[in-house]
């Protein structure tokens, strides 16, 4: 196997049991617990393909407690970018974006971090209490980059959303990196 040629490291926050570990054992690979267990902090990796080259995703995937702001403050240093989760079926969970995730990842990290909101879909949803179109007006309004819907057990969906997390987090450090060429580099 090629040794990837980049690495990235992408953040996922969010409410408490919304679905965000699942997601990431989806995407590496990993068996999915039957039972909720609250994360602590666990990291994981992946690989996909971004523009033709292998790169390398280390993904960070943080407490949805709010007493361990402080951990994730450490945690989310250095990300190449963010993922912000909420189930679809659980409002509180979706409230949060606006009041928690977007100012606590701003606090932390300044607006140069893209942002990628991802509302987790469950394929025996009975009702939805977030419209997607609520979700992308939330989107629009807090200069969140994108949005994107996805089943949590959707293996292709769940490889296509870090697929294309990996290019927006090239750009956006090729971005900065020329920034700071220009500032430096006489």
């Amino acid at each position: 196997m090629k040794m990837p040629l980049s690495y990235l490291k992408c953040s996922l926050v969010g409410d408490a049991c919304v679905g965000k570990t699942h997601l990431t054992k989806v995407f590496v690979g990993e068996k999915g617990d039957d039972e909720y267990t609250p994360t602590i902090f666990e990291n994981y990796y992946g690989e996909t393909i971004c523009r033709g080259k292998p790169t390398s995703i280390s993904i960070y995937d943080l407490p949805g407690q709010h007493d361990f702001n402080q951990m994730r403050k450490f945690a989310l240093k250095d990300s190449n970018v963010v993922i912000i989760c909420y189930d679809v079926q659980k409002r509180k969970s979706f409230d949060n974006v606006k009041s928690v995730w977007i100012p606590e990842i701003r606090q932390f990290l300044g607006k140069s971090v893209p942002i990628i909101l991802v509302g987790i879909l469950s394929s025996n949803m009975k009702h939805r209490s977030v419209s997607r179109r609520e979700a992308i007006e939330v989107t629009s309004q807090m200069l969140i980059r994108d949005y994107f819907e996805i089943y949590g057990d959707d293996n292709v969906e769940i490889s296509c959303l870090f697929s294309y997390i990996a290019s927006i987090a090239k750009k956006s450090t090729k971005r900065n990196l020329s920034f700071l060429k220009r500032l430096f580099v006489k």
